[in-house]
């Protein structure tokens, strides 16, 4: 688990985070914000999925894939609480190794088992991985990129 950390810190250092302040200097959209727009695009590819399973008649996927909906919508509502938190605030959820250990996991187990059946369920696994990510990440100030910027 200690290895996992390490490679969790990366991540979020190395690649969400500077991802998270790029976005807030040229588009003036937190994390939060970013956190809420992959969860509204994760909550489209559900409806599609459940569409396409109960289309198809598989009534047991379509009601696993509506207890996902109602998870997508009780993290739409944290981030609706989360969404005002003034810039350089420290992520409540930075500390949260073990469950993104579990949402990490979860990816890679449903990348496996739909690898050839359907796209929009190995993209939704995705988007709810980097929307965990996004929540972790710290509020951006937008002053890391200040010295790269161009204004004349």
């Amino acid at each position: 688990m200690n290895s996992f950390i390490r490679f969790d810190n990366f991540l979020l250092d190395r690649v969400f985070s500077p991802i998270s302040e790029w976005v807030f200097a040229n588009f003036g959209i937190s994390n939060f914000r970013l956190a809420r727009y992959l969860c509204l695009l994760a909550i489209l590819f559900n409806f599609y999925d459940i569409y396409y399973y109960i289309s198809t008649d598989r009534f047991s996927t379509a009601l696993i894939d509506l207890f996902v909906l109602t998870i997508l919508s009780r993290i739409l509502f944290v981030i609706r609480k989360e969404i005002s938190t003034p810039p350089g605030t420290v992520s409540p959820y930075r500390f949260q190794y073990y469950l993104r250990f579990l949402t990490f996991a979860f990816n890679i187990i449903v990348s496996l088992f739909f690898i050839g059946t359907i796209f929009s369920t190995i993209a939704m696994s995705n988007l709810l991985l980097m929307i965990y990510y996004f929540m972790s990440c710290d509020t951006p100030k937008g002053d890391r990129f200040r010295a790269f910027s161009t204004s004349v």
